[in-house]
């Protein structure tokens, strides 16, 4: 909950609000005496400063009040008791972010989520930590262990297609994906290790080029623990789960790690059957350059998709209802490195990461002809910014990504039920982006701020077949926005 009062209001307006909840509550004498005791509290800092009327007749009213109500108390006080359990009212708990953005956020479609707001939710999908975001759908097809499929603003996402995640810095969005491009997978994260989510919706950011143009999640994992801790899960369709964590200093630093085991059938006449294995580590240091954070994660899953079906099959011999799958030979299977550092001082940010990257998955979308998907690669890349001029009239800062993504083989092969028929298309690509920008933000007045960006992008392709049925080439390109 956000209150968009100004500094000195924000305690007068927490109590009507406050109040309003008792009178809903039926609380009507304990929403009285809130009142009550606020106007008392200003009376007392009345007293305090030296500007409480001098009416005597007005303070011996007040007296006459206070006794006839300790009177009123004392008869009733019996009756009182007896009621108290019936009247008692269920405690509610009433949360906020503390992140004040009124006045700092370029536009009203950014924001941050933290903290209870990531906390109280149940979490069947580990995407689900994006649903925080206002108006974000991440929905699921295809199983488990397969990348969500994105809305946000009314536009189909696609698995990522202008959806950009970040996590600790580093893009997981996969360019020229076996499957999709954009391919936002994100499975392999923890959910106990996000600290915070800072989203934006809309291309009006320079410092995020490829796969932001309807959105971008910006996720930052926690530093350390101040307890090690372990939870164990068990739910309906063989949903079994085990995550811990710990934190240790190490070396003048803090070493943070953190395991987890899932499995899931789902309520499917075949079950998916997730086999889902997460390692996360996280070192944070302080150094005299800046502040240094290096993490490394592994993630390996595997699961057995059951997909879209058409509904005129319901009801047959061969689907008797919507939880059928058509084609109990389809799996799939990821298996993820990822490896990032950081390194923070007051002006700038500098950011390095690479990945090793594996995965496959047979599909039969029509059912009549299964396809197994694939892709393999290593990724290395990185970015840095600086803030050149920050004042109470104008903020600049500049910076630059690159990313290069060796892709060993991407393709589709022919199969039935798993088996190998013919490979369609196989291809080795090696894929470069390198980009700069620059944003600024004019406070012309103090009710008119004015912000802008200049970017400039350019990409490599070097594609070369791998089979005889698959296309090669070369080719660059730029662009200026």
């Amino acid at each position: 909950m956000h209150f968009s009062y100004p500094r000195g209001r924000r305690r007068r307006a927490r109590r009507f609000v406050l109040t309003g909840l008792l009178l809903a509550a039926g609380a009507l004498p304990i929403a009285a005496a809130f009142a009550q005791s606020g106007d008392s509290g200003a009376a007392d800092k009345q007293k305090a400063a030296g500007t409480e009327p001098a009416s005597s007749q007005s303070g011996s009213a007040t007296s006459t009040e206070k006794g006839a109500v300790s009177t009123a108390a004392g008869q009733s006080g019996a009756a009182s008791s007896a009621t108290a359990n019936e009247n008692a009212l269920e405690q509610v708990t009433v949360f906020g972010r503390n992140v004040q953005l009124l006045g700092s956020a370029n536009s009203a479609s950014q924001g941050y989520i933290s903290g209870t707001d990531l906390k109280v939710r149940p979490l069947l999908r580990v995407a689900g930590l994006l649903e925080t975001v206002p108006g974000l759908i991440a929905a699921q097809h295809s199983g488990s262990g397969k990348a969500n499929q994105y809305y946000l603003r009314g536009v189909n996402l696609d698995h990522g297609t202008d959806l950009l995640g970040r996590v600790d810095g580093m893009p997981w969005n996969m360019p020229s994906h076996g499957h999709a491009q954009g391919y936002f997978d994100l499975n392999g994260l923890i959910p106990e290790t996000v600290d915070r989510i800072a989203y934006r919706k809309g291309p009006y950011y320079a410092d995020t080029g490829d796969f932001s143009m309807i959105g971008t999640a910006l996720i930052t994992t926690v530093d350390r623990y101040a307890a090690p801790w372990l939870s164990l899960e068990d739910g309906q369709y063989g949903w079994r789960r085990v995550v811990g964590g710990v934190s240790k200093n190490v070396g003048g630093g803090v070493l943070t790690g953190v395991g987890q085991l899932k499995t899931y059938d789902g309520p499917w006449q075949h079950p998916d059957n997730l086999q889902h294995e997460s390692l996360w580590a996280k070192y944070t240091k302080s150094e005299k350059f800046g502040n240094l954070k290096i993490s490394l994660s592994r993630y390996h899953a595997t699961w057995d998709p059951t997909e879209q079906e058409p509904e005129r099959v319901f009801g047959s011999s061969v689907c008797p209802n919507e939880y059928c799958s058509l084609d109990p030979t389809a799996v799939g299977e990821t298996l993820r490195w990822i490896a990032t550092a950081n390194l923070t001082s007051d002006k700038w940010i500098a950011t390095a990461y690479a990945q090793s990257y594996d995965w496959h998955m047979l599909s039969n979308p029509t059912y009549d002809y299964q396809i197994n998907q694939f892709d393999h690669r290593w990724t290395a890349g990185g970015h840095t910014s600086r803030t050149l001029i920050n004042t109470m009239k104008l903020e600049v800062e500049v910076g630059g990504d690159f990313r290069y993504d060796d892709i060993s083989s991407v393709g589709l092969d022919h199969t039935n039920a798993g088996v190998l028929v013919n490979n369609i298309v196989d291809n080795a690509i090696k894929e470069g982006a390198f980009g700069v920008y620059t944003d600024v933000i004019w406070y012309a007045t103090e009710n008119l701020r004015l912000t802008g960006g200049l970017r400039g992008d350019i990409y490599h392709f070097d594609v070369a077949a791998l089979s005889p049925g698959s296309v090669a080439g070369t080719k660059s390109a730029s662009l200026m926005s």
